[in-house]
């Protein structure tokens, strides 16, 4: 698999996801505690590799194993710079769509078995757009 960072979206897509944003119909990884991503958002969970773990304590925990394995072998390689790099260090938004969630939560908040990933200059653009949407939607909300 090659690891490449996140593509950019047309400013239409960035335009719907800060309209979505101000309306409360997505959720994103904003709303959220950094430990808490992964409670949250299932394929970040299960998206990739992990840094090795301190096989010390428990050497028969197989998902400790798997993980220390797959990142050998990619230490051993380009990808895991890639991976590192390139892909890990592109994201800037994760988010998923309010109606998507399962059934049950995690601390009242939803949990979700897809997500979508926006690179971290459009995340700004995002933000700058949920900022120009708020002010035209306030002046238009209190006429």
């Amino acid at each position: 698999m090659k690891w490449e960072a996140i593509k950019d979206k047309t400013d239409k897509e960035l335009k719907d996801i800060a309209m979505h944003l101000y309306n409360n119909t997505i959720f994103t990884n904003f709303h959220l505690k950094p430990h808490e991503l992964t409670m949250h958002f299932y394929p970040l969970l299960f998206g990739g590799p992990r840094p090795p773990f301190d096989d010390k304590d428990d050497n028969n925990d197989i998902g400790k194993l798997r993980a220390n394995r797959i990142w050998k072998i990619l230490d051993e390689d380009e990808e895991k710079r890639a991976y590192s790099e390139d892909y890990l260090g592109s994201i800037g938004m994760v988010y998923e769509f309010l109606g998507k969630e399962l059934p049950t939560c995690v601390n009242g908040k939803p949990i979700f078995t897809s997500c979508f990933m926006v690179n971290h200059g459009d995340t700004e653009k995002i933000f700058e757009f949920h900022k120009t949407y708020k002010e035209l939607r306030e002046k238009t909300d209190n006429f």
